[in-house]
């Protein structure tokens, strides 16, 4: 008889613990939610939990003239003849093809 006494003050122990916990927890999120509400009046950038000027990630797909204008300007800039360089018969440098200019050789005639 008596471990049954004690087992039932236990149980009714644990069941008041119990209802406090959940009180105290309750009392918790509200407080939590309270303080979130509060930043979030003091602070007017923030809409939510992300900023209204933050940028959208993933970004979305290029349209189809951006895409072909990114194409055409990487096929421009690796053509072999903007990559091809030569040296400067002034400087004695390399430079690009494209930036040199041919020289004259013609020899000045007689007279």
């Amino acid at each position: 008889m008596e471990k049954r006494a004690s087992r039932d003050r236990e149980l009714k122990a644990a069941r008041r613990f119990d209802q406090h916990i959940s009180k105290l927890s309750k009392v918790t999120n509200a407080l939590v939610r309270k303080r979130h509400l509060e930043k979030q009046k003091r602070d007017p950038v923030r809409k939510g939990s992300t900023l209204s000027n933050e940028p959208v990630f993933p970004p979305p797909a290029p349209s189809v003239q951006l895409r072909d204008k990114i194409i055409s300007g990487m096929c421009e800039d690796i053509d072999p003849a903007r990559l091809e360089e030569a040296g400067c018969a002034v400087r004695g440098q390399l430079t690009p093809t494209v930036q040199l200019t041919k020289i004259n050789y013609q020899l000045a005639g007689p007279g």
